[in-house]
């Protein structure tokens, strides 16, 4: 064998071994990019869950949204306070959306749950008006463009009356299947 036919050997060699780090490299591209994505939403899911233990654990704090006015200084700052971090949650969650952090085929639905959160706090008069006067100025234009977009023409949205609705419907469920049992059981014996 020449050196030139060695020559030619290696050079096919070599070409394999670059295909083969090309493709290893999208792989683990790949696999680091899942992972991140799932770190994201891992960490969306923490971050709900944060904002709901704090409501069960201070009752007051989620009476306070619907307590009429007006409040003590005390109390409105935990209400402001509380919205200033639960919409900074669905800032983030947006930026993550349109940065790309969340999968194409999950991002439409993130984006979605993200506006729905902040809606849902947004039909309450006090926060409502918060965020017309002072909270929308703390956060990106863009992100409170498409929050005031997604939020035009929607009806208000009461998490608090929403749930009694549930419940009460519930109640009703159970005395109608309580009573219908007790229609079709047979009479007591005398």
């Amino acid at each position: 064998m020449t050196l030139a036919e060695f020559g030619i050997i290696a050079e096919i060699i070599s070409a394999i071994a670059v295909v083969a780090t090309l493709a290893f490299l999208a792989f683990q591209i790949r696999h680091a990019n899942n992972l991140a994505q799932m770190q994201t939403r891992a960490k969306m899911v923490e971050m709900v869950d944060g904002e709901m233990g704090r409501q069960i654990e201070d009752p007051e704090l989620r009476a306070l949204f619907s307590k009429p006015p007006p409040l003590p200084y005390e109390q409105v700052a935990k209400v402001y306070l509380s919205m200033v971090q639960i919409m900074r949650h669905r800032e983030w969650e947006w930026y993550q959306v349109r940065s790309g952090a969340i999968a194409r085929e999950d991002s439409e639905q993130v984006e979605r749950e993200c506006f729905e959160v902040a809606h849902i706090y947004l039909s309450y008069p006090r926060v409502a008006l918060w965020w017309d006067k002072t909270g929308r100025h703390g956060f990106n234009a863009d992100f409170v463009a498409a929050l005031d977009l997604y939020c035009e023409g929607r009806p208000a949205l009461r998490w608090d009356q929403s749930v009694m609705q549930v419940e009460e419907a519930f109640a009703a469920e159970i005395r109608a299947q309580v009573e219908s049992a007790a229609k079709a059981a047979p009479p007591a014996a005398p």
